[in-house]
């Protein structure tokens, strides 16, 4: 049976700088990610607050002028 030479890896500065700055990147991209969705989130619930604000205040309103 014939073997082959080990194989070798070689593996440069360049090619650690270039796995972190990658790795970097792609956390800070997360990072923004989650923020806009939390964000996104606060603004549906405020809004969905303001709307059943509304809501409340009318269904009052009406029931006072019904009952009065």
């Amino acid at each position: 049976m014939l073997r082959r030479p080990p194989t070798t890896l070689q593996i440069t500065a360049e090619d650690i700088a270039a796995y972190e700055d990658r790795r970097a990147s792609e956390a800070l991209l997360a990072a923004q990610q989650a923020r806009a969705a939390e964000v996104a989130a606060r603004a549906t619930a405020a809004a969905a607050a303001a709307s059943h604000a509304g809501v409340g205040a009318g269904g009052e309103a009406a029931t006072q002028q019904t009952t009065a």
